[in-house]
């Protein structure tokens, strides 16, 4: 026996050299070239730029791939089981090997639609999900002794029934274990649907792999493909007649703002172009078209709806040839969200020995929730009894040896303490007379001592019918988006009980108070139907142009700056801006959000340029970073300053007019609590994480 490390080429961010790796980049080019493969690759038929960036791609998500390959398989079983292991597949364009990463996307390679395709099919696996995946792994923490790990499906309450076996083929890690195990149960909850569709011609753009958008009315009725008849100026006219149901005005003024989704072309030798939507308004088969990006040439295929659903991004995951030079794609959701969840996941504590941890928590008690609370005459002896019973929250960690319940006739000055086991769970309270209003409150008690807070107090009135405590919101029904200066909430209710909902937001990393988190009064909901609610200003927008770094001339690059490619990158040597003229208000708080994509050294300030200069605070790192800065008078400019020993890149910016409603920037964590008719509240539902710009 003997533990073995894996000599294979190994990207150091320079070169490709001979090291000891255990990233699946490395053990991909290992297979294809090494004297495991009868026939190795030459190291002309390699994409090795393409290599590179997943071996980085690998570096950054954590992900390994440790694996004697002692079987009988093939060359192609060894390499998709590799490429699995980062998250891609693999792929020979007839001249090199590469591979395809599931990952999102920035560059939109085609438009689709029924003008472009045909035999459009859609299919969705129904499936139901297990409780649990079980993986059984060689646990590097504890000498690759063979170990299980159980992971619970996102939101599952209570203990797993139900579960399955996954086979993760070379993972060891118990943390990229549980990661990579989540990661499967968001693909299965967000690509239920695969779709298909013929493309006839040899020419064809998009391959396995890229980002599209879809346009099909079959997706959403609303959703229209046309061809452009003529341009002048920001007038278009299109061979589709516009809905007359759709309502939609001169100046976009119906029902919902529409938009219009085309490519622009920079330049004879951009063979692929951009994807750009503008708001639209007009009638009938003429178009006024919003912004200043170049308007479609005659001819041109474009794509209508509203403005939130002009189109549908989706991922060709398979090209099969068909008769007469047709290919049949099969595409998939993008679902990006599948790699933020995936992201923000975090493994619980993993021991050697024993296995998953049981966390010694310190933090107080949940809140306790109402169970039930009834009253009126005992059918026996005919005294007014109020009956409460309390249950511990659906989160709970902590054991519980009871619950304090204080109760009073609402207005009176103390309150009456009643001390409850757990065991028992209730209490029956005499001496209240029929039509009088009480209140309640109670608090969980651990068996160290420790209390929870109190819990929402409940008024009641003898003798009344009280209404169910309505059941807690389904997280698996719960979908959050972070925007500028606000967030989402979609959420489908189907508790009949649950008349609104309490929503609460935390930041990152902070305790959870529900004093403080709660976001005003519970929010009226409809039963039995998809609610949207928003936290925040949800009118804002980036008064920057080309926010993504794609453009050359929009912004103006200073010394050691250079743009374009999807980031913005300064090498060190001397400091230097890179800029955008705009037209700033003097006196109003501006957000600045920009991500740092790369990072070797040095900081990176913004500023508000010409007049006084505003500037935020020095940053330096990779990720997103925020400031607000008050335009002062004479200011004409956004910049970020790169100092001297500035190496790096920025790949997104953006910058909006702060205003009162906005909510707080940076990561947070929403909570939601269902309310009854009586404002009972059931068990909350999170956290849920997203991040505000």
């Amino acid at each position: 026996n003997a533990v073995v490390q894996r000599f294979a080429p190994d990207w150091t961010g320079e070169a490709w050299e001979a090291g000891l790796s255990r990233n699946p980049a490395s053990a991909y080019v290992a297979a294809l070239t090494g004297p495991g493969n009868p026939w190795p690759v030459a190291a002309g038929g390699l994409d090795w730029a393409a290599l590179a960036d997943w071996h980085a791609f690998c570096a950054a998500k954590g992900l390994k791939y440790d694996r004697v390959h002692e079987g009988g398989e093939s060359l192609g079983e060894a390499l998709r089981a590799i490429a699995q292991a980062g998250r891609a597949s693999p792929r020979h364009d007839g001249r090199r090997w590469s591979v395809v990463i599931d990952r999102p996307q920035g560059l939109v390679v085609d438009h689709l639609s029924p003008r472009n395709t045909r035999d459009f099919r859609w299919s969705r696996a129904y499936t139901d999900l297990p409780d649990a995946l079980r993986v059984s792994f060689a646990d590097e923490s504890n000498g690759w002794e063979v170990a299980e790990i159980v992971i619970p499906r996102p939101g599952l309450v209570g203990e797993p029934q139900l579960t399955e076996e996954l086979v993760l083929p070379g993972k060891t890690d118990p943390a990229e274990i549980w990661r990579e195990g989540r990661r499967r149960f968001y693909e299965a909850m967000h690509r239920p649907d695969t779709f298909t569709c013929v493309m006839d011609g040899a020419a064809r753009v998009a391959t396995r792999g890229d980002l599209v958008m879809a346009n099909w009315d079959v997706l959403a009725r609303s959703q229209i493909s046309a061809r452009v008849r003529q341009a002048l100026d920001r007038f278009l006219v299109i061979d589709e007649e516009l809905p007359v149901e759709e309502g939609l005005e001169e100046g976009g003024e119906g029902p919902a703002d529409w938009g219009l989704r085309w490519r622009v072309y920079d330049g004879p030798e951009d063979t692929v172009g951009r994807s750009v939507v503008a708001k639209v308004s007009g009638q009938g088969r003429s178009l006024m078209v919003a912004g200043e990006e170049p308007l479609p040439e005659p001819g041109s295929l474009v794509h209508l709806g509203p403005l939130a659903q002009v189109s549908a991004p989706m991922v060709v995951v398979d090209v099969e040839p068909g008769e007469g030079f047709s290919a049949r794609l099969t595409l998939v959701a993008e679902a990006a969200i599948i790699d933020a969840l995936t992201d923000a996941e975090e493994a619980p504590a993993w021991d050697s020995i024993v296995g998953e941890v049981i966390p010694q928590l310190s933090a107080p008690p949940q809140m306790p929730v109402w169970r039930g609370l009834e009253s009126g005459p005992d059918e026996e002896s005919g005294v007014i009894l109020l009956r409460v019973l309390l249950g511990a929250s659906a989160g709970e960690l902590r054991l519980l040896s009871g619950f304090v319940l204080e109760h009073r006739l609402t207005g009176a000055p103390g309150w009456t303490t009643l001390q409850i086991a757990a065991a028992e769970g209730g209490a029956e309270i005499a001496g209240y007379t029929l039509g009088q209003e009480v209140q309640l409150r109670a608090k969980a008690l651990a068996f160290d001592g420790d209390e929870s807070l109190y819990n929402t107090t409940l008024t009641h009135v003898i003798g009344a019918s009280a209404a169910p405590v309505p059941a807690a919101l389904d997280p698996e029904g719960i979908v959050v988006s972070g925007g500028l200066g606000h967030a989402t909430l979609a959420l489908a209710v189907s508790d009949p009980a649950t008349v609104a909902v309490q929503l609460y937001r935390t930041p990152a990393g902070a305790s959870f108070d529900p004093g403080t988190d709660a976001l005003g009064e519970p929010r009226p909901v409809t039963p039995g139907a998809t609610v949207t609610l928003v936290d925040g200003d949800a009118t804002r927008a980036s008064l920057l142009a080309d926010g993504g770094f794609d453009e050359f001339g929009v912004w103006t690059a200073g010394s050691g700056w250079t743009v374009g490619g999807g980031q913005a990158s300064h090498a060190p040597g001397s400091a230097g801006v890179i800029s955008q003229e705009l037209t700033l208000s003097p006196g109003s708080t501006y957000r600045v959000a920009f991500q740092i994509g790369t990072h070797v050294a040095g900081t990176l300030t913004p500023e508000l340029a010409g007049g006084t200069l505003q500037q935020g605070a020095a940053v330096s790192g990779t990720g997103w970073h925020f400031a607000e800065l008050t335009a002062a008078s004479g200011n004409t400019h956004f910049r970020l300053a790169a100092s001297e020993g500035f190496d790096g890149a920025v790949t997104a910016a953006l910058l909006y007019i702060r205003t009162p409603a906005c909510a707080p920037a940076g990561p947070v964590e929403y909570r939601l609590a269902p309310r009854n008719v009586d404002n009972v509240s059931g068990a909350t539902a999170g956290p849920l994480s997203t991040l505000i710009f």
